[in-house]
């Protein structure tokens, strides 16, 4: 029998806590399913769906106590109610907004236990999460994912503790074991809608660790040889992989990567998209060249600076475009320029430097720096001799 990570969680919930749960979730992730297996552990379980039987949520219209609630429940049910052995699942509760208001008097009155399930979008747009605080817990509930999808199959916890010491301590995984990985992967891949899958791969790879590079490297091309359909697809894929290759320093990579995302990208829309990658390109440019003046790096620049003010707020982008003026301006004979953005270069790098977007960043939860490559730092200790 399929396992998931919510029946642990629904065991232990009802273990501890007298509350009842609110189980919420895309459609067909598997709620109800996974509600009425743990509904299996008591004596009596009782299921009121709202949508099939929508005359259920009179149950609480009029209701003067918990007491014309339960007489209600039993009415309509032909379970058998029994007082400290009966779990009662509500489904659908966004079609029913009153139970959420019912259950803290339910819930006080002890007799039963309580769990509720509702479409994501459903109890969203009814706020039904937000109350009775006290007395009912909320789990969002995900789409199978690929480590319940493994276990389906076989592979054993001991494995699955090996992926995750890996994932945690940043390191290569047994190179047999990935392959296996890889293949039940690819498996996988095959159960994803198609519009999807490229994406699957190129998001998976984005967030596997730097000493796993080939590895991401190959599930990227991976997605894009078998899975990519649109040129979004495409572009991020190619991005993602140029992202990978600077990582580890292969500037000629990143900068072929990086140009083939840029060409993926439909003519009619290319323009927009333009001072973006040249502003990766314009990087990538430095550090082929060792942060000399070529005229790619000059035509990258002049693209680049188009961008809007907010897109070259971000500190590595700044970083880098002062680095490229300290080399342009002096090419070009205007030294005060390249001396002003040479300072504006150094005053990045010096500790708690707070950028434009950095304090907004920070309350977002994305700490901003400038990620400056050894080679940056050494062309600025060089550059100082010009000033």
């Amino acid at each position: 029998m399929l396992k998931r990570k919510i029946d642990d969680y629904l065991r232990n919930y009802y273990e501890t806590t007298r509350n009842a749960l609110l189980v919420t979730g895309a459609r067909q992730v598997g709620k109800t399913f996974s509600i009425r297996q743990f509904g299996k552990s008591f004596k009596s379980f009782v299921e009121i769906n709202f949508i099939e039987t929508p005359e259920a949520a009179e149950l609480f219209k009029g209701a003067k106590s918990r007491n014309d609630i339960l007489l209600r429940l039993s009415a309509i049910t032909s379970v058998p109610l029994i007082k400290g052995e009966t779990l009662i699942f509500f489904d659908e509760i966004q079609q029913c907004p009153d139970i959420v208001t019912a259950i803290k008097f339910l819930v006080d009155d002890g007799s039963y236990r309580y769990i509720l399930s509702g479409s994501l979008l459903g109890v969203e747009l009814k706020d039904l999460r937000s109350e009775p605080v006290g007395y009912m817990g909320v789990k969002d509930m995900h789409p199978l994912d690929f480590e319940e999808f493994i276990s389906s199959v076989g592979i054993n916890d001991n494995v699955i503790e090996a992926l995750h010491d890996a994932w945690r301590n940043r390191t290569a995984v047994d190179t047999f074991i990935h392959g296996k990985i890889m293949e039940l992967f690819r498996t996988a891949l095959r159960r994803v809608p198609e519009s999807i899958r490229c994406q699957h791969c190129y998001v998976t790879a984005s967030a596997m660790p730097l000493q796993c590079h080939e590895q991401a490297l190959s599930l990227i091309a991976f997605g894009v040889s078998e899975h990519c359909c649109c040129w979004v697809d495409l572009m991020r894929s190619f991005y993602n992989m140029g992202s990978i290759y600077e990582a580890i320093g292969d500037y000629q990579s990143t900068q072929k990567n990086y140009n083939q995302a840029l060409l993926s990208i439909d003519e009619d829309q290319r323009a927009s998209y333009a001072p973006e990658y040249m502003a990766h390109m314009m990087r990538t440019e430095m550090h082929i060249s060792g942060f000399e003046y070529t005229e790619d790096l000059n035509r990258f620049y002049s693209i680049a600076i188009q961008a809007d003010t907010f897109s070259q707020s971000f500190q590595k982008k700044m970083f880098y475009r002062f680095l490229a003026e300290v080399i342009i301006f002096r090419k070009q004979g205007e030294m005060e320029k390249a001396k002003a953005s040479y300072y504006s270069a150094n005053e990045m790098l010096k500790p708690g430097f707070v950028g434009l977007l950095t304090n907004h960043l920070k309350r977002k939860g994305y700490p901003e720096t400038t990620d400056a490559t050894k080679e940056a730092t050494v062309f600025l200790k060089r550059a100082k001799q010009y000033f």
